[in-house]
C-alpha cells in the first residue's frame, strides 16, 4: 500500500472528513491544482476539532475555511508524506481527478472526433454531392447550428448512434439532391433507413434531415408546414398530401388553363367540399365570385355560417384550428389573384396566434374579423386561460389582436367563435347585399 492509499485509508475511516474532502475535490478540480480555500458551512463539533487537530489550529465558529496549500504542507508533517493533495484525493474517492478545463478540453477533443470521423465516411464517396454534406458537417462543428444542438443530444446519450443518425440524414440529403423525378416521402424515407417515417416532420430525423436541406439551398429553417413542404417539393419528395385537409365554400380552381371540373360543380351547387393537398397539387390559381373570403377556425362556425348564406355568392374557409398545407395553398393561390381575406378565430392565445401569423405572412390582404376587444366581451366564456399560455400573448404583432390581448390578460378567459355566430353572419350578408346592389 503506498502513501496515498494510506493517508486515505486513514482519513476514510474518519466520518468527521467526509464533507471537508468533498469541498477539497470540487475546489481541486475547479482550479486544477492545490490552490484557493474552502469554507465548511454549519460545521459540527466533531469536524471542527477534526479539522483543527490536523491544522494545529482551535476553530470556535460554525464556519470553517481551509486553504488547500496549508491543508497539504500539512500533510506532508504527517507519518504519510511525501504526498500529494492530487494523490490523496484520488485515492480517497478511488479515480483519477481531473481538472474541469482537463473534461472540457476532452469533451470538445471527443466532438472533434465524432464531426472528423462522420467527414471521412463522405470524404470517401464519388459523388459530387458529397461536398454539400462536407459543408453541412462543417457548419454544425464550426458554427454550432443547423442541428448542432440536436446531433449533440443524441451524440451525449449514444456516440455510435448519434454517427449512424449523421450518415444517415447525410446519405438521405445525397440522394435527395440526385433527384429528378417526384417520389413520396414514405417511400423515400424507406428506401434510406427502412423507417417510412425518418423523415418526418416529428420526427427528430425528419428535422435534421430539413436542417441539412436548408443549408444546401442557402434557406431558413421552415416556420409554416407550407415552407416545410416546398422544401422537400423543391427536391422531388412529395410530402403525405391526403392527411392535409381544408373545408372550403365557393373557391374556385384552375389547374394549369381550365377549371378545376369537380371544384366548379360544387360551386354552382354551393355545396362545400374538402380538398386535400392532393387535389391542390396541379392548382395554378384560385379565385372567389366577391374577390373576398371568410375564413374561420371552427368546423361548427363553418356549418352555420354555410347554411345561412347559402343563396349568395360569398366564399367560405374552414381550418380546424392551425392551418394545414391545403389551406394554405389555397390562401397563397387567393392572395396572388388579389383575394380580400377576412379571418375569425377563437379569441384565445392558440386561435389569436394562428390569425396573427396569417397577418404577418400576407399583412396587406388579411384582415383580422371579430377579433376586437368588443367582439371578446361578446364571445367570452367561462373558460380560464393558464398562465403558461398567456405568454404566448406577448409574441402577437397586428395592433387590433394586441389591444385585445389586453382584455384577455385582464379576464383571463377565453372567447369563442360559437358565442358571435350572429355577428358573424350579419357581416356577411350585408356586404353580400350590399355589393349586390
Amino acid at each position: 500500500m503506498n502513501n496515498g492509499e494510506e493517508c486515505a485509508k486513514y482519513f476514510l475511516s474518519k466520518r468527521e472528513w467526509k464533507r471537508c474532502f468533498e469541498l477539497l475535490r470540487k475546489k481541486w478540480e475547479a482550479l486544477g491544482k492545490t490552490g484557493g480555500k474552502i469554507v465548511l458551512k454549519d460545521s459540527t463539533p466533531q469536524e471542527r476539532q477534526a479539522i483543527g487537530r490536523m491544522m494545529g489550529s482551535v476553530y470556535q465558529e460554525s464556519e470553517v475555511a481551509l486553504a488547500l496549500k496549508d491543508f497539504e504542507e500539512m500533510l506532508q508533517k504527517t507519518r504519510f508524506a511525501p504526498i500529494s493533495l492530487r494523490e490523496l484525493l484520488e485515492a480517497y474517492f478511488g479515480c483519477e481527478i481531473h481538472s474541469n478545463m482537463d473534461r472540457k478540453q476532452e469533451k470538445e477533443e471527443k466532438k472533434r472526433n465524432f464531426f472528423e470521423s462522420c467527414r471521412v465516411y463522405f470524404e470517401n464517396r464519388d459523388e459530387s454531392e458529397k461536398e454539400y454534406i462536407l459543408d453541412w458537417i462543417s457548419a454544425m462543428e464550426k458554427m454550432q447550428s443547423r442541428g448542432y444542438a440536436q446531433v449533440i443530444r443524441e451524440w451525449q446519450m449514444d456516440e455510435t448512434q448519434a454517427r449512424k443518425i449523421v450518415c444517415t440524414i447525410g446519405d438521405a440529403l445525397m440522394e435527395a439532391l440526385k433527384n429528378t423525378e417526384d417520389v413520396p416521402l414514405a417511400v423515400f424515407a424507406a428506401q434510406i433507413s427502412g423507417n417510412p417515417h425518418y423523415l418526418d416532420r416529428g420526427y427528430s430525423s425528419g428535422r435534421l434531415f430539413m436542417q441539412g436541406l436548408c443549408l444546401i439551398q442557402d434557406k431558413d429553417y421552415p416556420q409554416f408546414s407550407s415552407e416545410w413542404k416546398e422544401r422537400l417539393l423543391s427536391v422531388h419528395i412529395l410530402p403525405d398530401d391526403i392527411s392535409s385537409m381544408v373545408t372550403t365554400l365557393g373557391i374556385h380552381l384552375q389547374n394549369g388553363v381550365k377549371a378545376h371540373q369537380a371544384v366548379e360543380e360544387f360551386c354552382r351547387m354551393r355545396e362545400p367540399v374538402i380538398l386535400t393537398a392532393l387535389n391542390l397539387r396541379g392548382a395554378t390559381a384560385a379565385w372567389t365570385e366577391e374577390k373576398r373570403i371568410y375564413i374561420v377556425e371552427n368546423e361548427m362556425v363553418f356549418t352555420y355560417l354555410a347554411d345561412k348564406i347559402c343563396e349568395g355568392q360569398a366564399a367560405l374557409m374552414c381550418t380546424s384550428g392551425q392551418p394545414r398545407i391545403a389551406a394554405l395553398e389555397i390562401i397563397k393561390l387567393l392572395v396572388e389573384n388579389n383575394t380580400e381575406i377576412y379571418y375569425s378565430g377563437d379569441m384565445d392565445p392558440e386561435g389569436m396566434g394562428i390569425a396573427d401569423r396569417l397577418w404577418q405572412k400576407y399583412p396587406e390582404k388579411v384582415h383580422i374579423w371579430r377579433m376586437s376587444g368588443e367582439d371578446y366581451k361578446k364571445a367570452i366564456s367561462n373558460e380560464e386561460i393558464d398562465s403558461r399560455s398567456m405568454k404566448m400573448l406577448n409574441n402577437l404583432k397586428n395592433p387590433e389582436l394586441q389591444n385585445t390581448a389586453r382584455s384577455l390578460y385582464q379576464q383571463k378567459y377565453a372567447a369563442y367563435q360559437e358565442n358571435i355566430l350572429i355577428e358573424l353572419c350579419e357581416d356577411i350578408q350585408v356586404i353580400y347585399y350590399s355589393t349586390d346592389s
